[in-house]
């Protein structure tokens, strides 16, 4: 009894004594590291799945593994005492709601992934996709047919005029610019060299621009439902996308699940389809009238199959592939175009998205 009594006197020794050195320095780890959330005191570690008893400082992350740009990996010590790095973040229970990120056809500031946008004075709806940068500028991606119109899109090239983007768009309250465009690619007027059919635009950002990538409308039970939590929801941190415009690299990807985040639906979950896609574009004209075959066939792109994946202005969405070697890690594999039939829909490889514009994905903290 006496030998257990002092182990646990030696014990709250020693909590005392990571207290006091964490309320002198707590304020230099939280500036060294912008990845901490949270420092906690703890009687135990987490050593591969065990628990083992033992003193120690916990440094809750917002996600393990990932050191962000110009910063430094945890200290494995500090003042001699061991680290245990876990997931985690702090919250305000006012915030604990049914809408876990802000609404994204409410306007915000900044911006985020699934957000509402739309033409400055027009009566369209899209997505934002992602952000990338062009120039050394900070610009997003979403589809070109959210702007213009099939007349306009069957032309050799888009208007060069700049079009004021807002966000929320016009047919929501609250829309305000964003952004202008600077640079389109008409899904009827560019094939590029591997012969990939490219919907997008590239939109300068003027106001609300982000230093992390979130999602807009991530409720929290459909987190659940996808098997995310609070502390491990989906994170993007950009840098290299994933290329699946080879048949090779979709086939070692079929089992993984896809995910993306658009203004109608919010967050949805699909599997990939292996063959490319080949479809020539319906757009209620009359078959006699449509133009040569070639200028209506999207070329190439990818099927995702999920039910209620997407809906009408979830256009411009990027679609991700969830890593499954870290739960809520994702890659970026391509952007919403379109539907193709029941539970289908068409997604452009977002290598090719990337070539056409001349962008590249940011990688944020």
């Amino acid at each position: 009894m006496e030998e257990e009594e002092m182990l646990q006197d030696q014990y709250i020794d020693k909590l005392e004594e990571i207290e006091k050195y964490l309320k002198e320095e707590s304020e230099k780890l939280f500036k060294d590291h912008l990845n901490l959330e949270m420092i906690v005191a703890s009687t135990y570690r987490i050593k591969r799945g065990t628990i083992v008893k033992s003193p120690c400082i916990v440094l809750y992350c917002s996600c393990k593994g990932i050191v962000p740009v110009n910063d430094s990996k945890f200290p494995t010590h500090i003042n001699g005492v061991e680290t245990d790095v876990r997931e985690g973040f702090f919250h305000l229970l006012s915030n604990f709601n049914e809408e876990f990120c802000a609404v994204s056809k409410d306007q915000l500031n900044p911006l985020r992934m699934g957000a509402s946008i739309g033409n400055g004075g027009g009566q369209t709806e899209g997505t934002l996709g992602g952000f990338v940068k062009s120039n050394e500028e900070v610009a997003f991606i979403t589809c070109a047919h959210n702007f213009y119109g099939t007349n306009e899109m069957e032309t050799p090239e888009l208007p060069k005029a700049p079009i004021t983007v807002v966000q929320p768009s016009h047919l929501q309250e609250g829309s305000q610019e964003c952004g202008k465009t600077v640079r389109s690619v008409s899904s009827f007027s560019n094939i590029n060299d591997e012969n990939i059919t490219v919907d997008a635009t590239l939109v300068k950002l003027t106001e609300r621009c982000p230093e992390q990538l979130f999602f807009a409308d991530l409720k929290t039970a459909r987190l659940k439902n996808y098997g995310f939590s609070r502390a491990t929801f989906p994170r993007y941190i950009g840098g290299a996308p994933l290329d699946l415009r080879k048949i090779e690299d979709r086939a070692l990807n079929m089992s993984n699940k896809y995910l993306k985040c658009g203004t109608t639906t919010g967050l949805t979950m699909g599997h990939l389809e292996l063959n490319l896609f080949r479809g020539r574009l319906r757009d209620g004209r009359p078959r006699e009238s449509r133009r040569d075959l070639q200028n209506e066939i999207y070329e190439n792109q990818l099927v995702i199959l999920g039910e209620n994946f997407s809906a009408p202005g979830d256009s411009g969405s990027f679609v991700f592939q969830v890593r499954e070697d870290y739960i809520g890690r994702l890659d970026c594999v391509g952007m919403l175009v379109g539907e193709c039939g029941k539970n289908k829909r068409v997604v452009t490889p977002i290598i090719a998205v990337l070539n056409a514009l001349n962008a590249s994905l940011i990688p944020f903290p």
